[in-house]
């Protein structure tokens, strides 16, 4: 028989998938990953029409900040010193 903790996780994976939400590690990545991508991509689209190189850089380099900001707390301190600029 498994484990008091085995059968704990067995139990929250199963209401995970129930759910439709991810219950393995690489499965939580891309759900965590996934909305700053997107966010970045359309940021590239946006930036990319902009005529001016250094005005280009610097929307990018701000819209980014904030965006990669508002995302920060989701990871963990390892990730954000990962992230971090500058």
């Amino acid at each position: 028989m498994a484990s008091q903790p085995a059968r704990l996780r067995l139990g929250v994976d199963v209401e995970r998938l129930a759910r439709g939400q991810a219950t393995t590690r690489a499965e939580l990545t891309v759900q965590m990953l996934d909305p700053i991508i997107r966010e970045l991509v359309a940021l590239f689209v946006e930036v990319n029409v902009i005529e001016d190189p250094d005005t280009r850089a610097t929307v990018w380099a701000t819209k980014a900040d904030a965006i990669v900001e508002v995302y920060a707390f989701r990871f963990p301190e390892n990730a954000r010193r990962a992230l971090s600029i500058g």
